[in-house]
């Protein structure tokens, strides 16, 4: 509350690090003296960063709690879909906006904001004017709110570079799979049997795809009538990070129909995914489905069988002695994956 700190950050390392007395307790006194009083202030303090060139077009993360109380309140005034505020984005102009909503809402009103601590309410103004000062002078490409703090960074800075280096989405994934699955070490194995179907997904969608693979089973304790709401529920609200929330409709959408959603879009799904995204989802799930059907949980199918794109054809190679695996409810589910590809499903025993 009353001091501001900046840093430079490249790559996970800090590169510089400043401290202000610009916090939210301390810009009521200077906007008291007039806009342009606090204007100058913040630029008088942020050209001794000398960042007016190297920090241009630079997303800002905003780590604390009046910023997450302003995110909160951009999240209730664009109807954003999804109430998970970590990784939360905004645009640079969204800043001023929050100034000028808060010129109009009473403090009745912003407690109807749900999420937004009352305590906050009195310093919003103050920080949305801060925000959007600084935002404007570094000309941030957008705004990234993170949900964690000092405790976390501290946290972080005690683990292995080894153990650091992994990935939150996967490992947090891996481990809720391993808890919640009747065969867990599956996850690994059905990720890598559906991968050669979908060799063509964007870098940043292999992650998503693998994530969904490592909670393919946490839905079967549930009734079979409610399976695809469970395993949508973990994957679109899970306590994930490093996933952004088009990214967890994407994976929310894959375990709902792995879990038996079938082709429809989730309710009240594809409002933050595209058109495309969602589609790939449910060609995921279609897949996993047809995996975790062949395999019945056992490590051998997945081994030994092969599923893979030939010119128009989505053929699913099967060993002479597991063909009996290729009932009628595995044909049926290798037909709605290739219908959904766009290709004719054959399968084939060597």
């Amino acid at each position: 509350g009353g001091s501001l700190e900046l840093a430079m950050v490249d790559q996970g390392k800090v590169l510089e690090r400043f401290s202000f007395p610009l916090g939210v307790l301390r810009v009521a006194d200077l906007r008291a003296k007039g806009q342009d009083a606090l204007k100058s202030q913040v630029r008088k303090m942020l050209k001794k960063t000398g960042w007016e060139k190297n920090a241009q077009e630079l997303p800002f993360y905003l780590v604390g709690g009046s910023w997450r109380s302003l995110a909160r309140l951009d999240m209730f005034d664009s109807k954003y879909s999804l109430p998970v505020i970590h990784n939360y984005e905004m645009e640079q102009r969204r800043a001023q906006r929050l100034v000028s909503r808060l010129a109009l809402l009473n403090k009745e009103k912003l407690k109807a904001v749900p999420g937004l601590s009352t305590s906050r309410i009195p310093t919003l103004k103050d920080a949305a004017w801060l925000l959007s000062m600084l935002v404007r002078y570094l000309n941030s490409s957008k705004m990234v709110v993170s949900a964690y703090g000092v405790r976390e960074g501290l946290l972080f800075q005690s683990i292995s570079k080894q153990e650091a280096a992994r990935d939150p989405l996967l490992l947090a994934t891996e481990d809720a799979g391993s808890v919640q699955a009747r065969f867990p070490a599956n996850s690994k194995l059905l990720g890598k049997w559906i991968a050669e179907i979908f060799s063509d997904d964007p870098a940043e969608w292999h992650r998503i795809r693998q994530a969904a693979c490592n909670l393919g089973d946490v839905a079967w304790r549930a009734n079979p009538n409610f399976r695809a709401e469970r395993g949508l529920e973990m994957g679109l609200h899970g306590n994930w990070v490093g996933i952004t929330g088009a990214e967890r409709e994407m994976l929310g959408q894959a375990l709902y129909t792995s879990f038996g959603g079938g082709n429809d879009v989730f309710p009240g799904g594809g409002q933050l995914a595209s058109e495309k995204a969602t589609q790939r989802a449910i060609s995921w799930g279609l897949a996993m489905r047809l995996g975790q059907r062949l395999s019945g949980g056992t490590r051998n199918p997945l081994e030994q069988t092969h599923i893979h794109r030939s010119g128009e054809k989505l053929k699913l190679t099967i060993p002479g002695e597991l063909v009996h695996l290729y009932g009628d409810v595995v044909a049926k589910r290798h037909g709605h994956l290739a219908n959904i590809l766009g290709l004719e499903p054959v399968m084939t025993s060597d």
